[in-house]
């Protein structure tokens, strides 16, 4: 199964075109390519990076695993400053950041994981130390870390599994989602996220592509599924970054398709932009995606096509904020 969908990633798609401010009529939503991540040599080539956005200062943090390190961009999109190699620590594998601009590293070292949190230079300055962690969790290899409302969330992307803790390590709460979801055990194996988040209100949000879905699951443990497959707008081919804004708004990358889909926070499709190619706009096998707080929408791409970044209007004329 992965390597179809390996080769799914790999097929000749389709050009469509997106003008300099696309506007849906319907919906009202406006979106605006603006620029791509750069430094003072021109375009940063990114493929396949962690990306984290301090909202307090509007930066965006990217960890790239190849090059060991964290390049840190200002809002306007040009590198500002970059860490040393972190090879001394082990395998970083990705970052998060808290309401005071800590950064949280999670690294890999011989199979062993380990979150440190960083000041605003990316220097470690301690390691979290995990407590009352249950059974089903103790094997835990997470690969994604994400901050919300003061808890550290923990994910195992692989094996469908999600743990919370609290400003001092203590567990909080975990969830297993192949479980929750009731898939069979080869189903389980076959079926990795490719993109989580968290919404303000606590809903985890999750992309499996094997599956044609996503899903919202609420604190209280309701799991709604939405979308479907296919290759019209709003269907999921290989559906896999997700990010909310502050209204709960939902956007969805599709590598295969090359566009950003929008959904509202009812669940029904919107909009979606982009396109694969080389003009203002286009996009190839988009991945990664966050939010800033201003109505930025930051986008990672395979293939060395780096980050591009989207102005995202809403229907009333704001931004998401």
């Amino acid at each position: 199964m992965r390597r179809i969908l390996t080769w799914l990633l790999t097929m000749p798609l389709a050009l469509t075109i997106f003008p300099d401010q696309a506007v849906c009529a319907k919906s009202g939503i406006k979106v605006k390519p603006l620029y791509t991540l750069s430094n003072f040599s021109g375009r940063v080539p990114y493929s396949t990076v962690r990306l984290a956005v301090d909202r307090t200062s509007g930066e965006i943090l990217i960890l790239d695993p190849r090059n060991d390190n964290i390049r840190v961009f200002n809002s306007t999109g040009m590198e500002i400053y970059r860490t040393e190699p972190y090879r001394n620590l082990g395998q970083p594998v990705d970052l998060a950041v808290e309401e005071d601009g800590t950064i949280d590293l999670l690294v890999m070292n011989r199979g062993r994981y380990t979150i440190y949190r960083c000041n605003y230079r990316g220097e470690p300055v301690s390691e979290v130390v995990f407590s009352g962690i249950p059974e089903d969790f103790l094997d835990m290899k997470p690969d994604r870390i994400l901050w919300n409302g003061g808890l550290l969330y923990l994910v195992d992307m692989g094996y469908l599994r999600v743990t919370m803790f609290d400003t001092d390590g203590r567990y909080v709460r975990g969830y297993m989602l192949a479980d929750i979801l009731e898939l069979e055990e080869k189903q389980a194996y076959e079926s990795p996220m490719f993109g989580f988040t968290v919404d303000r209100k606590g809903n985890l949000l999750f992309t499996i592509p094997t599956l044609f879905s996503a899903y919202r699951l609420s604190p209280d443990g309701q799991v709604t599924r939405f979308g479907m497959p296919g290759s019209s707008p709003g269907k999921f081919s290989v559906v896999s970054g997700v990010a909310v804004d502050d209204r709960g708004n939902i956007f969805l990358s599709d590598r295969r398709r090359s566009v950003v889909m929008v959904y509202s926070p009812n669940l029904k499709f919107m909009y979606e932009f982009g396109y694969r190619g080389f003009g203002p706009g286009s996009l190839v096998v988009p991945d990664d995606l966050v939010l800033d707080r201003t109505g930025k929408l930051y986008v990672s791409q395979m293939r060395k096509r780096g980050i591009q970044v989207f102005r995202v209007m809403l229907g009333d004329g704001s931004r998401n904020e």
